[in-house]
């Protein structure tokens, strides 16, 4: 698993913005982000919003979550339905199919190419939103919005897609989509990570809202300033990274929760308004650009609480693990933060070994874990980690 990977799928809000920004600020972006360029950024001069301080809780339990499935695919996944469905870095597919009940493997779908019915650079959304058993993917090449039909395409052995959308067809340049949600009928919530590449930032990433049917822009939440540019051995430490979170949505489609994967902040977003607030957990390590530090990894709602993987370690070793031993050594700082949508810490988990994304379906957390021996998909009960009254 490579930071290149990671950066995929990143997340961002508060002063509004309803103007599409083109490539023609880059310049003064570049020139502004060195001038303020340092060792140690301050997130409380990244964003728009205001940050309290909380301080962190102590540890309510030990978890050690049960192994479902061994040796599949589970870089960045999404359970939809009763299928399980993987991202694949490399090969002639975007997507690996599975059966979650089974953990048979269903096939591999969304093909890479130029030809009919493929796509060059497709960003399948992994959050939940759109019917029980379909997701959105996006075309970035062509900023082309589809539904794909899973169980079509299981039962046919090829791509099926609906509904194309071509986004904000009067937008020169391609969107760098990360992830979407669907708000209701009518309306798309997206967030434009505004990068080419993991490592170059073009514009300052916002969350867009889309029109369902015609794919026009008709609002926007930008919750980021400027990040400073830092040289470390030659090449640039991204912006875009330092911009990297993972996000989810309450029941009710109102709120957003945010949890940044470079600083100790979570936030909490109201759609309606655009207002947000912040909170950072005194104590953790803050961000350094010579030793960059990982802390939120996914998080996932169910009902009240949000369900977040903290991991507390350099993020080197976060993307690599490729030794046993250094695994071992870290199992420390891996966590399960459990929060309610007030932005308060409800109870929080030490997790037996490092695991990478989580997803709630039905009464279940869902968790993924890469590591040297294999990959694997493992389980929590609800029951036993939602917080007492």
């Amino acid at each position: 698993m490579h930071i290149k990977h990671l950066c995929l799928f990143l997340g961002n809000a508060y002063r509004r913005s309803f103007r599409p920004v083109g490539y023609h600020c880059l310049p003064f972006f570049l020139i502004a982000s060195l001038l303020v360029g340092c060792h140690r950024p301050n997130i409380k001069a990244m964003v728009n919003f205001p940050v309290q301080d909380i301080t962190d809780v102590k540890i309510t339990g030990i978890l050690a979550p049960d192994l479902l499935y061994q040796d599949i695919n589970v870089n960045s996944f999404a359970l939809i339905d009763t299928f399980l469905l993987s991202y694949l870095v490399e090969g002639p597919h975007f997507v690996s199919v599975y059966s979650l009940n089974s953990g048979h493997e269903l096939g591999d779908y969304c093909l890479r190419g130029r030809g009919p019915g493929e796509s060059i650079a497709l960003t399948p959304f992994f959050q939940p939103g759109s019917n029980a058993d379909e997701m959105y993917v996006f075309d970035a090449f062509h900023s082309i919005l589809q539904t794909w039909d899973i169980p079509a395409s299981v039962a046919t052995r090829q791509d099926v897609f609906h509904n194309r959308i071509h986004l904000n067809s009067g937008r020169k340049g391609p969107f760098s989509l990360s992830s979407l949600y669907r708000l209701d009928d009518h309306s798309l919530l997206v967030y434009d990570a505004c990068q080419f590449h993991p490592f170059i930032l073009t514009d300052i990433p916002r969350y867009w809202i889309f029109d369902t049917a015609t794919g026009e822009i008709t609002d926007s939440i930008k919750c980021f300033r400027n990040v400073p540019l830092k040289s470390r051995k030659k090449d640039w430490l991204s912006c875009a990274w330092m911009m990297d979170h993972a996000s989810c949505l309450d029941n009710e489609h109102k709120k957003l929760f945010l949890a940044m994967r470079s600083f100790p902040l979570t936030a909490i977003i109201d759609l309606k308004s655009g207002s947000a607030k912040g909170f950072l957990i005194k104590g953790k390590p803050r961000q350094n650009y010579q030793d960059p530090f990982s802390h939120y990894s996914s998080a996932t709602s169910s009902g009240q609480f949000v369900y977040c993987l903290y991991y507390g370690g350099r993020t080197e070793q976060f993307v690599s693990r490729t030794i046993e031993e250094e695994e071992k050594k870290h199992n420390d700082n891996c966590y399960l933060y459990v929060m309610d949508w007030e932005g308060s810490v409800r109870a929080k988990y030490q997790l037996d070994n490092v695991y990478h994304r989580c997803q709630v379906l039905n009464d279940t957390l869902y968790l993924t874990r890469l590591s040297p021996s294999g990959s694997g998909l493992y389980t929590l009960p609800l029951m036993d980690i939602i917080p007492q009254e």
